[in-house]
């Protein structure tokens, strides 16, 4: 950490609300640092920039300054500030954590342009200036070029090229573009903004829709087990092998046994009460809340909604 966020303090003003013009003096938002969102499902809504001025507040309930409609945050998901020209960032103790470049975010933590933050099925990515670029969503030529834009804009450049390669090949992509798991695409962002990072998404894109062509498996898990063949060390699939901070359950375990537990999963037609006890039968001790969570992860099971906070 360049520089202790228990030195600097936390801000204890309130951030001030859309459509407030800023007091005189006040630098304009095109100016100030933030965040950029670089994917969610295309059903979610709540904005795709936004500037920092004192604090801003992630998540999916009324309180959070940056209001987004995911099941996966929590109301009150993570919280950016200002430290001098810096910003930080902390885990406001959400159901499903807060990752940073793929790591786990255990303490306040300094960020920077161009980190890629992960909070419920979506990805930011810090900027120097948010409000002054435009929405990577939205842009087909780039506006700016920074690595931090083209972060930004990689996984919905990799969207475009499998729903390119789709229509050429006479495919739907919609169905196959929905089943796109934002932690495939965060390891594929975390490749970085090079040049050589962005043709391997390219390769990534064409061998993906080539295999959705060939196999019948869904293609989430298809894509899941291309890029982790393809990149096995990614922070993004250690962080998943290690499970969520405190997850009583040894998650290197469900990993280990995965061809057993699909195949079981198959067996007993989805049914978790039993494939849990077929397993346990066998010596190996599982919950069926963890099967649940690890199934999704794998593309065997519909991803359910995470408790509310």
């Amino acid at each position: 950490m360049r520089q202790s966020v228990r030195e600097t303090g936390h801000p204890d003003g309130t951030s001030r609300r859309p459509g407030v013009p800023p007091s005189s003096g006040r630098a304009p938002l095109a100016v100030l640092p933030g965040l950029v969102r670089a994917w969610a499902p295309p059903e979610l809504h709540g904005g795709e920039r936004m500037a920092v001025r004192d604090r801003l507040v992630v998540g999916r309930s009324m309180e959070a300054t940056w209001r987004i409609a995911d099941e996966e945050l929590s109301g009150r998901h993570f919280e950016v500030w200002r430290v001098g020209e810096r910003l930080a960032l902390r885990d406001l103790d959400s159901t499903n954590g807060t990752a940073i470049n793929g790591e786990w975010v255990l303490a306040p933590r300094e960020i920077e342009a161009g980190d890629l933050v992960r909070a419920g099925r979506c990805l930011f990515v810090v900027h120097d200036r948010p409000m002054g670029t435009a929405p990577p969503s939205r842009t087909t030529v780039a506006v700016a070029d920074g690595p931090a834009d083209r972060l930004a804009r990689a996984p919905a450049h990799f969207a475009a090229r499998v729903r390119a390669a789709l229509h050429a090949a006479g495919l739907d992509p919609l169905p196959v573009l929905a089943a796109l798991r934002t932690d495939d695409l965060e390891a594929l962002a975390l490749l970085g903004p090079s040049d050589r990072a962005a043709q391997e998404r390219e390769a990534i894109a064409d061998a993906f829709v080539e295999e959705v062509r060939r196999v019948e498996d869904p293609p989430a898990a298809v894509l899941h087990h291309l890029v982790l063949r393809r990149h096995p060390d990614s922070p993004v699939f250690v962080r998943l092998t290690a499970g969520v901070p405190d997850a009583p359950d040894d998650a290197v375990a469900y990993e280990r046994r995965r061809d057993l537990i699909l195949e079981l999963y198959r067996a007993v037609s989805g049914d978790l009460r039993e494939l849990e006890l077929r397993l346990r039968q066998r010596g190996i001790p599982v919950t069926r809340r963890w099967l649940s969570v690890h199934l999704e992860r794998w593309g065997a099971r519909a991803m359910r909604a995470p408790r509310r906070r």
